[in-house]
């Protein structure tokens, strides 16, 4: 199709049946569609964008989904010898660890599901503990308080981690919970939620 030059790809279209349409057409649409790489739609992104979250808190969770957190189990596959402590409890520090099964962050799931009536499910899986509070009552639609909560809880978790990392901020259950009622009651006071959600 292209002349071998240094630089240019050589295409060979030869079987034409992985690039024609279902009435046996040839289309660039149909072309574009099999020699892309498409990626699995997971259901809770659409959850995740809603006009009551702010953007910082969008590109934070898109990133913690896709294994994009800069943690020390992480920078050390990449090469780089790092001694790897949790700051809340002084464990291993893992993604699954830091945000769902570290000491202070159990007692922030468990204090937020009592509040929803569920007990915390034992999962090393973000996903589930972001369905946790979600499905706590029939008004989980997007945007709703128990979409919203775990989000926060996980957020919060870093920043308290990156805190207590780069600032010596002691990592504390308690302000997690309350910076996420606060935020919650600001949401609330700014009319962005109202008492049905």
């Amino acid at each position: 199709m292209f002349p071998k030059k240094k630089g240019f790809g050589v295409w060979n279209l030869t079987d034409m049946s992985l690039v024609e349409s279902p009435n046996g057409t040839f289309t660039m649409k149909g072309t574009w569609n099999t020699l892309r790489a498409v990626r699995v739609r997971r259901p809770i992104f659409k959850d995740l964008w809603h006009s009551t979250i702010i953007k910082l808190l969008f590109v934070f969770m898109w990133r913690l989904l896709h294994d994009f957190i800069p943690m020390d189990d992480r920078l050390r596959k990449k090469g780089l010898p790092t001694i790897s402590i949790c700051l809340s409890c002084c464990n291993y520090e893992s993604l699954p660890h830091l945000f769902l099964n570290s000491l202070y962050v159990r007692e922030v799931w468990i204090f937020f599901g009592d509040l929803f009536g569920l007990t915390q499910p034992h999962t090393d899986h973000i996903t589930t503990m972001l369905h946790f509070l979600k499905c706590s009552s029939h008004f989980s639609t997007r945007g709703h308080v128990g979409l919203l909560i775990p989000m926060l809880i996980l957020w919060l978790t870093w920043k308290a981690r990156n805190n207590a990392k780069f600032n010596d901020v002691h990592f504390l259950a308690r302000q997690i919970i309350k910076s996420v009622l606060a935020y919650l009651w600001r949401l609330y006071r700014a009319r962005a939620m109202t008492i049905q959600n």
